[in-house]
């Protein structure tokens, strides 16, 4: 599972607010290619907190990417595509 945050990281006071998160899981595939759901959680929760409180606000999919030849900031890319943002 990947799980990316965006956060604000206040200069003037330090806070640290929650944008949102995106959360991109194995769903199947083989040793060389691989299929994935990604889903989008609302911003200031965390993805657990999501997923027991119905926060998430999409779902996606990725079918079929190069597991090995492809860097994981491309699957993070698909994954936001797929969910059209």
């Amino acid at each position: 599972m990947i799980v990316v945050k965006a956060e604000l990281h206040s200069a003037v006071t330090g806070e640290i607010t929650s944008l949102g998160t995106v959360v991109i899981d194995n769903v199947g595939g083989n040793r060389t290619r691989g299929n994935y759901r990604a889903r989008a959680f609302r911003k200031g929760s965390d993805f657990i907190k999501g997923l027991l409180r119905g926060q998430q606000t999409r779902e996606g999919s990725v079918t079929d990417p190069a597991r090995l030849a492809e860097p994981v900031w491309s699957l993070i890319r698909k994954g936001l595509e797929s969910m059209a943002f």
